[in-house]
């Protein structure tokens, strides 16, 4: 039976893979893009090369394919419990419900943020 955990376990596995997906480009590209703001708080992306600052750019690559990897898990647990019927809902304290939603809240920020700077940063000013 599904229920509104298996609905956003659903999106958190979707989630996973459009991370993936932006992980390899970034990954076979060698950069990743940051959206920052101005001093007049007028947003600007900035391109992270691994050739320039390689410790910023494998800090940021790693973090976000641990976060995704443990989003994955995570959404693929409670969907697997969900269709077993197990405990595994009744066992979870809500401090571990919080703690495995942040990793999925850091993995939509990434995704959201490639997103906009793939598409829109061509409008805004460089």
């Amino acid at each position: 039976m599904l229920t509104a955990s298996s609905y956003w376990s659903l999106v958190g596995v979707l989630l996973s893979a459009f991370s993936t997906c932006f992980l390899l480009n970034d990954l076979k590209n060698r950069r990743t893009y940051l959206i920052v703001g101005g001093e007049d708080t007028s947003e600007r992306k900035v391109v992270i090369r691994h050739d320039r600052s390689p410790l910023l750019f494998n800090t940021i690559v790693v973090g976000v394919a641990l976060c995704t990897a443990y989003t994955l898990v995570t959404c693929l647990v409670i969907l697997v419990s969900a269709f077993e019927l197990a405990r595994l809902r009744e066992a979870m304290d809500s401090w571990q419900v919080v703690l495995a939603f942040i990793p999925l809240v850091l993995v939509l920020i990434y995704v959201l943020q490639s997103v906009s700077v793939r598409v829109f940063a061509r409008w805004w000013e460089t």
